[in-house]
């Protein structure tokens, strides 16, 4: 933990190589208090920063350590007041691990030097319930540009509503090479994919569903700059409770801790020593208590003929906006300053590493070198050699490299011909792509249409029998009916039926694979069946990936985009 030190207080009780080290700021350092620090109350020495040279420490830290910490712990450099209480904070870095790659991290924003963030998640990343601009992404950019203000930050959200980890690790190509930070928040829609059976040693690792994760973890720890890998998980309490047929699937009963797939993640991230923020740990008691801005009892996103001054209370003292995504002032922030006080943490860890050097060449050294000099010394301090990346720990699951994906506006390019199909938006008002919700629909029986994709992803697929094809399409409770799925031309493939119904009260979207021959022109067709287990007959299709047979996206839920309809949740 990086303190301010005063020189004044010191005195006797100071060790050695603390008096040493306060010696050589007051020799070397003297510029940077007078001309950065400016006088901070109660602060005689900036000590991190003490010898780096003053344009860069004037970009990367305009405020002494005194202002940018609170105190004892993990604490959020820059924020005078969080919303978390401290304790709160410490629970939520579930594991930080060596802490090596966000000790780089921390380096460079030292020395003043842009960085890139990319966020990979479903629709909370997306910014869902975060509707006063305060998502967590946007929160922890404005905390970055007015902590380390640098021009040339890079903040990537690649939040996309209702997918897995598994269309991540297959569609890798948007994730910036140069990223410094990649944070992925998989915990809620991973769930979806949980299978119902453990094997014989507990865990379900060995299953596609968590394969893919592992090969997302593992893409995004090789990108060039080796960027420091943080899972951030996301709880909701009504989710983690029973819904029982009786009750119409209302929450009921106490949510439980363990009712999570996050355990699962982190054993993953644990392997591969990546920092885990759980804000199940840090709020869960919070909850339980149900302490005011940690509220659970009432959905925001369907609180309805309530006074401005009622919503106004409602806004501040509850935790979500619906039962799986955060509200803004509260389940946002919250999860933003978990992420932050894990960047602190980085930068205080490559601050006190710099000041260890300092104090192994002397005082003495240090004060005959000259400024150039000594400015060269602090940042030359050679990074910490990181280990190769150990081999995958679900035995052979290595990433896969060749894929081919056409999501959102890319899935355009590769529809075909249209008999009673439409390419339209079931939310034409959004303001967004993405928040339209685009898909190729039909609603009649006999409808059909052609998907012309290039199954032998370009001759990479080599001299593999067979790809997968991945479907993405949507599964309701209400008016959904099937569709048959075949390869028309060019490829082969088994013929198979997709039911677009269920008897769960939600609308997501379900991922569909099948195995699919090698052929650059290979032409699936989709015809709506007859047979439906609705009565009704729409049928709606968002997406299709081709990815090599390694990247083991098996069939299962993609995530969840709506929620149940409920006008509360009490108890």
């Amino acid at each position: 933990m990086l303190e301010a030190f005063d020189v004044k207080a010191m005195g006797a009780k100071t060790s050695l190589a603390f008096t040493t080290l306060a010696f050589v700021a007051v020799i070397a350092g003297s510029f940077t208090y007078l001309s950065v620090c400016g006088g901070a109350p109660g602060l005689s020495f900036c000590p991190a920063w003490g010898l780096v040279r003053r344009p860069t420490f004037t970009a990367a830290a305009p405020r002494c350590l005194a202002a940018l910490g609170g105190g004892g712990g993990v604490q959020i450099l820059g924020a005078k007041q969080t919303f978390l209480p401290p304790d709160a904070l410490l629970r939520g870095t579930s594991n930080y691990g060596s802490g090596q790659r966000m000790e780089r991290l921390g380096h460079k924003l030292l020395q003043g030097q842009p960085i890139t963030v990319a966020f990979l998640g479903g629709s909370i990343t997306w910014g869902r319930g975060g509707y006063e601009g305060g998502s967590f992404t946007n929160r922890f950019t404005e905390w970055l540009n007015a902590t380390f203000p640098h021009p040339d930050h890079r903040v990537v959200n690649l939040g996309l509503p209702a997918v897995t980890s598994a269309l991540f690790a297959a569609c890798y190509d948007t994730v910036p090479e140069d990223a410094d930070l990649v944070v992925l928040d998989f915990a809620v829609n991973d769930g979806h994919v949980s299978p119902r059976w453990r094997e014989k040693l507990g865990y379900s690792f060995a299953g596609g569903e968590r394969r893919g994760f592992e090969q997302l973890v593992r893409k995004s720890l090789r990108l060039r700059q080796s960027p420091a890998v943080a899972l951030l998980h996301f709880f909701s309490w009504n989710a983690t409770r029973d819904k029982l047929e009786e009750e119409g699937y209302r929450p009921v009963g106490d949510s439980f801790f363990f009712r999570t797939v996050e355990d699962e993640l982190s054993t993953i991230a644990q392997y591969y020593d990546a920092p885990v923020l759980s804000l199940r740990n840090a709020v869960y008691h919070l909850m339980r208590e149900q302490r005011f801005g940690f509220q659970w009892n009432v959905s925001l996103h369907f609180a309805k003929g309530r006074s401005a001054e009622e919503m106004e209370v409602l806004k501040q003292a509850q935790f979500f906006w619906d039962e799986n995504h955060p509200w803004d002032r509260t389940g946002h922030r919250a999860m933003a300053e978990l992420v932050m006080a894990a960047v602190s943490r980085g930068v205080q860890a490559a601050a006190d590493a710099q000041l260890s050097q300092l104090a192994r060449v002397g005082a003495l050294a240090v004060g005959q070198m000259t400024a150039a000099a000594r400015s060269k010394l602090a940042e030359a301090r050679p990074l910490v050699a990181l280990p190769p990346l150990p081999p995958p720990m679900v035995t052979g699951n290595y990433e896969a490299n060749a894929t081919s994906c056409h999501l959102q506006e890319n899935f355009q390019a590769v529809i075909g011909t249209l008999q009673g199909f439409k390419y339209e938006p079931r939310a034409p008002d959004e303001e967004t792509y993405v928040a339209q919700k685009w898909g190729l629909t039909a609603d009649q029986p006999g409808a059909w249409a052609t998907l012309e994709i290039d199954s032998g992803l370009g001759g990479l697929s080599g001299k593999l029998k067979s790809v997968q094809v991945h479907l993405l399409f949507l599964r309701s409770w209400g008016g959904m009916g099937r569709a048959r799925v075949e390869c028309a031309k060019g490829c082969r493939c088994k013929s198979q039926q997709l039911d677009g119904h269920w008897d769960r009260q939600a609308t997501l979207t379900d991922l569909f694979s099948l195995e699919v021959s090698p052929h650059a022109q290979c032409q699936l067709k989709l015809t709506v069946l007859e047979e439906s287990s609705s009565g009704n007959h729409t049928f709606s299709i968002s997406g299709v990936v081709v990815s090599s047979v390694d990247a083991k996206m098996e069939r299962g839920k993609v995530g969840q985009w709506e929620v149940d309809t409920l006008d509360s949740m009490l108890p």
